[in-house]
């Protein structure tokens, strides 16, 4: 019961956060709402996702969340502990394809660093980082607290044949959170693994 609240609460926390466009955590009064009011601002900070147009092949058009929150316009930096790179080897996404009346699940692993192209779909996947327990700090730094499984985020690249689609994080445990956006195919992390 106390873990299906604490999702509620987390969740009811994102929307607020999302909606209002004010992530700052000033008069948190738990860690577990100043962490996740966190995660939501690297969120939006950190993506610079593009919307497609038609089938996916047509004209890139700038995510209105990008660089949300972020005065100076730089990219953040990401910081992946040495725990972390000897623990995880690659992710596990999930790609459904929506063109026909009922999805098709496609479970891709992708090692860390490298890109996979999908088969059957004109898109090609990088995984950039992964961090297992995702946070970002004062100065905006996102970096996993621990190497334990307590927030997953993927930082992804999506290619189609025109080039970069998509450059922003994938969120395990909220996938619906600033995610790919795409008429025909969505992209969600399942999981990971370790070497």
């Amino acid at each position: 019961m106390k873990r299906i609240l604490l999702g509620l609460f987390l969740l009811a926390a994102f929307f607020v956060v999302a909606c209002s466009q004010n992530t700052s955590s000033e008069t948190a009064e738990e860690s577990v709402k100043e962490e996740n009011t966190q995660a939501v601002s690297a969120s939006e900070n950190a993506n610079t996702q593009h919307n497609t147009g038609g089938e996916g092949m047509g004209e890139q058009i700038d995510n209105p969340h990008s660089g949300m929150g972020s005065t100076d316009g730089k990219e953040r930096k990401i910081v992946v502990p040495e725990e972390v790179k000897a623990k995880f080897k690659s992710v596990i996404v999930e790609i459904s394809d929506n063109s026909s009346g009922s999805p098709k699940f496609i479970e891709r692993e992708i090692m860390i660093g490298q890109k996979a192209e999908i088969s059957g779909t004109p898109l090609t996947v990088e995984v950039e980082h992964y961090l297992p327990d995702f946070v970002m700090d004062q100065s905006g730094v996102m970096t996993s607290r621990t190497a334990e499984e307590n927030m997953p985020a993927a930082k992804i690249k999506v290619y189609n044949k025109q080039g970069l689609i998509f450059d922003g994080w994938l969120f395990k445990n909220f996938p619906g959170i600033h995610s790919f956006q795409h008429p025909v195919y969505d992209i969600k992390l399942k999981g990971s693994v370790t070497k």
